[in-house]
């Protein structure tokens, strides 16, 4: 069956000014959460590919996991495919077969570059919460390594977690959308492809 999707204004995640509504529609409780986030509730290591990953305890994962159903739930456009129920990366690929011109680039750490200020605008401006639920759900989302990145950051968007396709898509949604306005544009997350007649 189709899931039944509704625009963002309508997604019980959209307008949030309370904490503890925000609790119950993640399955959880305040004091779950706070304990979760003042400990390293992450297993990092690096898959067989070599690439490192960071996987989420249970507990934290079910939230990530309750999330990210809510945001399924969201209108997202068509070029979208990453993190959507039954999507693969041949999917992508798939739709580009008889064009005459693709550009694919892969954008090298992306994750990494998602800074925790930019997730809190997203949740703060797009989805309208308040300062207070906004950081909140941030600080859920947010992987907090022991050591500043290559970009400045130590919290940004980990590779394990079921929500983060869907997290980093609504983070960068103007720049796709500016993207977009110079032609066809697909995305599965971290490899953007575009399709031109010209």
């Amino acid at each position: 069956m189709k899931r039944k999707l509704y625009p963002i204004e309508r997604s019980p995640l959209y307008n949030l000014s309370n904490k503890r509504t925000l609790t119950k529609l993640l399955n959880t409780d305040k004091k779950s959460i706070e304990s979760l986030l003042k400990n390293t509730a992450y297993k990092v290591y690096l898959n067989k590919k070599k690439r490192l990953i960071e996987e989420p305890f249970p507990e934290l994962k079910k939230i990530q996991s309750k999330l990210n159903n809510l945001l399924q739930k969201i209108e997202t456009p068509s070029w979208l495919k990453s993190g959507k129920k039954g999507m693969k990366i041949t999917d992508n690929a798939n739709i580009h077969i008889k064009n005459p011109y693709i550009v694919c680039v892969d954008i090298e750490s992306f994750y990494k570059s998602v800074a925790r200020d930019k997730i809190f605008q997203n949740f703060k401006y797009t989805f309208k919460m308040t300062d207070d639920v906004a950081w909140l759900l941030t600080n859920i989302v947010v992987f907090k390594d022991q050591k500043p990145n290559k970009y400045g950051s130590y919290f940004y968007i980990p590779t394990g977690t079921p929500c983060s396709q869907l997290v980093a898509y609504w983070t960068y949604k103007k720049t796709f959308d500016d993207i977009l306005e110079s032609g066809t544009l697909l995305c599965f997350f971290n490899i953007i492809s575009g399709i031109g007649y010209n």
